[in-house]
């Protein structure tokens, strides 16, 4: 019987690749800590006897306390949490909890993890108020600066010459492309500082166009979203002068506009500032993070390709162990809930 290369070249896990918490595990693989972590801490908790979870629901859990000892930072946060909402050792909580709490444990996680697998990247956002913001509008500017300098001059200069060209549609599509390449511009900047990190690794590739790309194509997407329906405004009381009845009004509606506009920037600045801080802390990690990285997302696709726990619900932890909970953390579970 012919064998199966694919198979042959495969590594088979017969346990996740390390055994720490969870929710490092979620870091490494993706950069940030969600609620599938913080779930995902639950039931490694529950795997070492400090706690129950008794009852699945759809939108949360039921958990019984059991051991508070020799519990670490995160676990502490997590027991004290769970703690202040149970009512004869019997906790339920709902999975949204878990969405106002996240940020809040990836600090945890990550102030916990960094001397292990840090990186030389030598500022941190999250120690200053308002530091994601500062970082990401400071990295923005750079990287438009570089992006327009490097790219789109040069891009601009061959307009004239694509007048030369005789074929009306020929021309029309050259400026489209030159448009289209003007305006992935800065991801072309970032594809080209990681080309040294990325070298001719698939996994390096597919976590920075999943990780770092296509979450800055997101907030730029609600970014647009948002000066879209500002323009649709502006337009309408254009267009229906009777919107706006007296001069003070108008006066009340620029300052409306005008504020909505900076309370948009801030936050694209904000999350722009959490993404930028991503790309650096991975392009300037150390060699342990790497490494342990890249094996939690071999496992991640191992997950993927050799089982079916993709839309598999958390009760599956009862079945799978901590096969389930790690593969739900690094975010081989689409579908859990």
């Amino acid at each position: 019987m012919a064998s199966d290369s694919k198979i042959e070249n495969q590594t088979f896990y017969t346990e996740p690749p390390f055994s720490y918490r969870p929710s490092v595990a979620e870091f490494l693989a993706t950069m940030h800590v969600t609620k599938k972590g913080i779930i995902a801490d639950l039931m490694h908790l529950d795997r070492k006897g400090k706690l129950n979870i008794e009852r699945y629901f759809l939108d949360g859990l039921e958990i019984r306390l059991k051991d508070s000892s020799d519990l670490n930072d995160n676990e502490v946060f997590l027991w004290e949490l769970l703690q202040a909402k149970a009512r004869g050792g019997l906790v339920s909580i709902k999975f949204s909890e878990l969405d106002y709490v996240s940020g809040k444990y990836e600090s945890l996680v990550l102030q916990n993890t960094v001397g292990k697998f840090g990186s030389a990247f030598p500022f941190n956002p999250a120690k200053i108020p308002g530091g994601f913001v500062i970082f990401g509008f400071i990295s923005y500017t750079i990287l438009s600066i570089i992006a327009f300098f490097f790219i789109t001059i040069p891009l601009l200069a061959l307009f004239p010459i694509m007048m030369l060209v005789p074929s009306n549609e020929i021309r029309t599509a050259l400026q489209l492309m030159l448009a289209a390449v003007a305006l992935l511009a800065p991801f072309i900047v970032v594809y080209f500082i990681s080309s040294r990190k990325i070298g001719d690794s698939r996994i390096e590739r597919k976590f920075l166009l999943k990780e770092i790309v296509w979450q800055i194509i997101k907030i730029h997407l609600l970014m647009y979203l948002t000066y879209g329906l500002m323009a649709v405004i502006v337009l309408s009381t254009l267009i229906v002068p009777t919107l706006i009845s007296s001069q003070s009004s108008l006066v009340l509606g620029t300052w409306i506009l005008t504020l909505t506009w900076l309370a948009a920037w801030v936050v694209y600045s904000h999350f722009f500032g959490k993404i930028a801080y991503r790309f650096f802390y991975w392009l300037f990690e150390n060699k342990e993070t790497a490494e342990n990285r890249k094996k939690w997302l071999a496992f991640k696709d191992f997950i993927f390709d050799y089982s079916q726990l993709d839309e598999k619900p958390l009760k599956y932890y009862e079945l799978w162990g901590e096969f389930y909970y790690y593969a739900l953390a690094v975010g081989a579970v689409k579908k859990p809930f």
